[in-house]
């Protein structure tokens, strides 16, 4: 899944075009070493998916699954 739209990447607070790798995924200990607050931040969060990319993405997956 891509977020690429300048209007979407702004309504998501993303500061550049983003691509979900839906195929993979990693499973990272919580802890500062993997994640921590950017330079000048005060949140780990930098985005949120819109409503409708969160309906794709559940499409998506649903579709991912069935396969």
């Amino acid at each position: 899944m891509i977020v690429q739209s300048v209007s979407d990447l702004n309504r998501m607070g993303l500061p550049v075009a983003t691509r979900f790798d839906l195929d993979s995924h990693v499973d990272l200990p919580w802890t500062p070493e993997f994640f921590g607050c950017w330079s000048g931040k005060s949140s780990l969060v930098i985005g949120r998916l819109t409503g409708d990319y969160l309906i794709e993405y559940a499409f998506k997956m649903l579709r991912r699954r069935s396969d």
